[in-house]
């Protein structure tokens, strides 16, 4: 009996040692899956698009931009649209973001699971959406615009790969 007790005693001092250098991590672990950090916490996914490399990207639109589309109303300021990039089913490469801010599309990026206030400016991405200038700057815009009506995420298969745009008629869902 006296053993069980040593054991219960020398238990308790010996497992703070164990956790101690740990600690800090799991103190920050617990905080991130505790606190609303999600970049897609208000954003409904609209979009995948699929590559033949494997990768593939999901795109999502914040509820309050489905609403107004929905209702008839063209994408206004306020609106943000979020592109994950990934590399493997559950490989989450890479977070693209764009916002509508008077008139005009600011495109960033942020790390997976940052929320959207986490934006980090990357005017270069403009580059790119220049060739979508006949949708505002959305290559997907057909898909987001079928979804609004059929309430459907819409799925397509890009024939490049990597981050080369695909052409705009491989868009088109209607």
């Amino acid at each position: 009996m006296s053993m069980s007790r040593d054991k219960t005693q020398t238990m308790p001092s010996t497992l703070p040692k164990r956790i101690a250098p740990i600690l800090p991590w799991l103190i920050l672990a617990a905080s991130a899956a505790l606190a609303d950090t999600d970049h897609r916490d208000g954003f409904m996914r609209y979009a995948r698009v699929d590559r033949p490399d494997g990768s593939f990207r999901k795109l999502f639109i914040d509820e309050k931009t489905l609403g107004a589309l929905r209702l008839g109303q063209a994408v206004s300021d306020g609106a943000s649209i979020i592109m994950e990039s990934y590399s493997g089913p559950d490989e989450v490469r890479s977070v693209f973001a764009k916002k509508r801010k008077n008139g005009r599309w600011q495109y960033g990026s942020l790390n997976p699971g940052e929320p959207l206030t986490a934006f980090r400016p990357r005017p270069q991405c403009s580059g790119c959406h220049v060739a979508a200038n006949d949708s505002d700057g959305v290559f997907t815009l057909s898909m987001l615009q079928r979804f609004a009506e059929t309430g459907e995420p819409q799925e397509i298969r890009c024939p490049r790969v990597g981050r080369i745009p695909c052409d705009r008629s491989v868009y088109d869902t209607r």
